[in-house]
């Protein structure tokens, strides 16, 4: 009876059609980015005022890691043509929560920054849910309109109209970091769909325009710019810890900067906690973990049929590039601070959910059986 149900459940899942290296690549994504959690966590001992603090703290993480859980396995199974259908209307709902923010009573500050939404108890941060519907909003548009690209009005004024709400939201929120990660991912799908250059050039050298006088007119951007120059003290405390953790780390839970001197040791800070405790070849395993499962997706999604699946693929592998690459970028000093987690590992209860509901749906998309015909 135990092996029928198991083979039933193979069959649902049509795990022969699923691509073995994205698959557990990701499983040991998630479970080595828990333990590193879980480690970088109790640097909380030594800075929260009692150990409930850190037990409530871990609690509400795991149950992050759940929901993540229960919802990467809805969006695996969920209907591909109903989400394209509904994909605008996704994407309007995560602007509405993006607005939530400038709602007074429900708009939370933490690291001087008013981020989060509070509603009954219940907080959330409404960049990550964003990310996720601008992914959908524009995968759907560059599939509905993609043999119009080559005319103007579909390939320049419908975009920015778009893009405005998006604009106008980080903006005001002073979140450069989540406005260029959408950028960059909105400015590869346009390459990818093969839009004339002239567009791409246009709108990339308005984006420097923007970003650099939006920088050149806010004093916190200009800090974290200037940071490279004269080591802000996160990024210095980060190369230390990077430093200190030599070729073999100290050992996992041996960190000492997290008890000390990181000031988000579980949060953007955590690359430097593995430098430190696994020393060089704990970032570089790290680094592996992404480089597969990005490549070996960027490889399989480029052979999807589908427009928008193609286009919802590359969004979603994307944006897990850019997030890698802003996390570890700070945290060595190659690019300003940008305060942006690092996928499957830093704290932070929407970001984990939202990582696991998009590797749900990379997973389904890279499968055989969805490249190879059209959904």
């Amino acid at each position: 009876m135990f092996f029928n149900f198991t083979e039933s459940l193979k069959e649902k899942i049509k795990y022969e059609n699923i691509d073995k290296v994205i698959f557990f690549t990701s499983i040991i994504l998630i479970v080595f980015g828990f333990l590193m959690f879980f480690s970088a966590s109790i640097g909380f001992l030594n800075k929260a005022a009692s150990e409930d603090y850190f037990a409530n703290f871990v609690k509400m993480q795991m149950l992050s890691y759940l929901i993540g859980f229960v919802l990467m396995v809805f969006f695996y199974f969920f209907n591909l043509r109903i989400l394209y259908k509904f994909s605008f209307w996704i994407f309007a709902f995560s602007l509405v929560t993006g607005f939530l923010i400038f709602v007074p009573g429900l708009a939370v500050s933490h690291g001087g920054g008013v981020r989060w939404v509070d509603i009954a108890g219940f907080s959330f941060q409404p960049a990550d849910l964003i990310k996720f519907g601008s992914i959908l909003g524009f995968a759907a548009y560059f599939a509905r309109y993609k043999k119009y690209l080559d005319k103007p009005l579909y390939a320049a004024f419908f975009p920015i109209l778009l893009a405005l709400p998006i604009v106008i939201i980080f903006f005001i929120q002073k979140d450069l970091g989540t406005l260029a990660i959408i950028f960059f991912i909105v400015g590869v799908m346009y390459f990818l769909n093969k839009t004339r250059f002239v567009y791409i050039f246009v709108a990339f050298l308005l984006s420097i325009i923007m970003a650099a006088a939006y920088a050149y007119t806010n004093t916190y951007v200009m800090d974290r710019i200037h940071g490279l120059k004269e080591e802000s003290y996160q990024t210095k405390q980060s190369l230390i810890a990077l430093g200190s953790g030599g070729v073999y780390g100290r050992g996992y839970g041996q960190s000492v900067q997290k008890f000390f001197h990181l000031p988000e040791p579980a949060g953007d800070s955590i690359y430097a906690v593995i430098g430190e405790e696994l020393g060089f070849f704990g970032t570089c395993f790290t680094a592996l973990l992404f480089m597969v499962l990005i490549l070996r997706s960027y490889k399989i999604s480029g052979n999807i049929k589908n427009s928008f699946l193609k286009n919802l693929a590359y969004g979603i592998i994307i944006l897990y590039f850019a997030q890698f690459v802003m996390n570890t970028g700070s945290m060595t000093k190659i690019i300003p601070l940008s305060g942006d987690t690092l996928p499957f590992f830093s704290k932070g209860g929407t970001a984990i959910i939202m990582n696991l509901l998009e590797l749900g749906l990379l997973i389904k998309l890279t499968r055989k059986d969805i490249v190879n015909n059209n959904v």
